[in-house]
């Protein structure tokens, strides 16, 4: 299941609720703890930059951003996005000059605006890397710039578009 990570309404929603992530929260990412906020300029090929990069998020800048929310301070669809991809899931930039894509194989990961998240309906990890495997190779990149090279923005990068992720011939071998 493909969804877009977060809407526009979602995402200023978010804004409160996005901290600085303490340093036991850097150090000992917990499956319980707050989620770590990705944004599209922090995903590369099989790997987040979280916390190695910085990160602008709505006119802010974080070095390990992550959201400190509760169901009672929540919008209901936010609380319920949030609850929905606390689980395995793959990561997908909107926005890059190739396919960028990483396995969140513990959940502790909340792709922002401009991010994809694809969702397992078994949380299955080995398919889920087997997909960002595909999802970054060569043959991925050349067909997202042949499909949507036209709506390449300065600097080249193309915004993908659900529908691409939906459209690929990715074949499941279990």
């Amino acid at each position: 299941e493909i969804l877009g990570s977060m809407t526009a309404g979602m995402a200023y929603d978010l804004v409160p609720f996005v901290r600085e992530a303490t340093p036991k929260e850097v150090n000992q990412p917990e499956t319980n703890g707050p989620m770590r906020l990705v944004t599209t300029g922090l995903i590369e090929p099989n790997q987040c930059d979280w916390g190695t990069k910085r990160c602008r998020y709505l006119k802010q800048t974080f070095s390990h951003p992550v959201i400190d929310i509760v169901e009672s301070t929540a919008s209901p669809y936010l609380w319920k996005r949030l609850k929905r991809v606390a689980r395995p899931k793959v990561i997908v930039a909107g926005l890059s000059l190739r396919v960028e894509a990483f396995l969140d194989e513990a959940g502790i990961y909340a792709g922002a605006v401009s991010t994809y998240t694809i969702i397992d309906p078994d949380d299955n990890v080995d398919r889920l890397r087997r997909l960002v495997e595909y999802l970054i190779s060569d043959d991925v990149t050349h067909r997202m710039k042949a499909e949507l090279g036209a709506t390449a923005l300065g600097g080249g990068r193309i915004t993908l578009t659900k529908a691409f992720l939906a459209g690929l011939p990715w074949q499941e071998k279990d």
